[in-house]
């Protein structure tokens, strides 16, 4: 089984009047295998409703996540995504649940939880985060050795020539909001990074595990 790579983080904010699930839809044709549906401004039904159309729209090799919301999570079917700061929830009901960070210590502490895989980030300086610097490579690469062999996503102003560094320091794929989501050809932008990441990990092996979620 090929572990997943790229992960695509929602924003509808991000591009105007076009429709989410078509943009989403596109990313995965062009490589996203992730989706993680972050719109916490919506309340529980709508988003239970978005979470629907995503998953008709998707093929069945594409997994499927929630942004914070355990109870939609188990309606919907989906994995779940944990910001840093909330409780693990029982996991009843629920796939996968997966875990953000931004600390050494926290992954550390979050890694034994029952997850399938951090995210840590911003990495480098973002738009989603403004005045945030990045945590850095360096971090990226200790928080990936402590956590082994929980897959670890970058996440925060990751591009096309970022890639292999990123992969180099030890992440196991790459999550992205606004790299695919603000791009006129989302499905093109998802294709040249899911490119990227496959050449960073020939090159990189046999340092970069071929983990399973």
């Amino acid at each position: 089984m090929t572990p997943p790579r790229l992960m695509l983080v929602t924003d509808r904010r991000r591009f105007g009047r076009r429709d989410l699930v078509a943009v989403i839809a596109e990313a995965v044709r062009g490589g996203v295998d992730v989706v993680q549906i972050r719109e916490k401004d919506l309340p529980d039904d709508p988003l239970t409703d978005l979470v629907s159309r995503v998953r008709e729209a998707l093929p069945p090799s594409a997994s499927l996540l929630v942004n914070g919301r355990p109870r939609v999570a188990r309606m919907s079917g989906c994995g779940l995504h944990l910001p840093a700061a909330d409780p693990f929830p029982d996991p009843r009901g629920i796939s996968v649940i997966g875990r953000s960070v931004h600390e050494l210590e926290e992954a550390r502490r979050r890694a034994e939880e029952r997850i399938a895989y951090l995210v840590l980030g911003p990495v480098f300086p973002t738009e989603s985060k403004p005045g945030h610097p990045g945590c850095g490579l360096d971090l990226l690469r200790k928080v990936s050795g402590a956590t082994a062999p929980t897959p670890v996503f970058a996440i925060g102003g990751i591009h096309v020539p970022q890639v292999p560094e990123v992969l180099r320091a030890g992440a196991s794929g790459i999550a992205v909001c606004g790299a695919i989501l603000s791009a006129s050809d989302p499905g093109r932008i998802a294709e040249a990074l899911r490119l990227a990441v496959e050449e960073a990990v020939r090159e990189a092996a046999p340092d970069i595990p071929a983990q399973r979620r």
